[in-house]
């Protein structure tokens, strides 16, 4: 699951677009957010597109736990040995989508981390050691 920005700058006269982002002379870029759930095999092979929501994602939080809800009732018509792990970057690091795992049935959720960031206010605990 990850989301991305579809730039239509080139075609201004495109009804129905969000601003996508601004350079540095406050140009606004239009276009489409989208958020997309897709299905791979193990060995990376696409196996076709479980959710696909374009347009202003708010909260963004809420794209992450469909797919997760989507990816969860897709496993129900797979083989009981079939594992389905929602791979997510950072931005899925949410209490909302952490719980909601942890209802699921079938599906596995796997958070990419790349920082040891602080998980406090007291800058006590770390990331990396507290999921050891």
């Amino acid at each position: 699951m990850d989301a991305m920005k579809m730039s239509y700058s080139t075609r201004p006269k495109t009804p129905g677009l969000d601003v996508i982002g601004q350079n540095q002379t406050s140009a606004k870029a239009r276009g489409i957010h989208l958020h997309a759930t897709i299905a791979l095999n193990q060995k990376g092979l696409p196996l076709g597109v479980l959710r696909c929501a374009y347009g202003q994602v708010s909260p963004k939080i809420r794209s992450w736990m469909d797919g997760l809800q989507d990816a969860d009732e897709m496993a129900t018509t797979l083989p009981r040995k079939t594992k389905v792990i929602c791979v997510m970057d950072r931005e899925a690091d949410a209490f909302e989508i952490l719980a909601l795992q942890r209802t699921l049935k079938r599906a596995h959720l796997l958070v990419r981390a790349k920082h040891n960031r602080h998980l406090n206010d007291e800058k006590q605990q770390r990331l990396f050691l507290a999921m050891r």
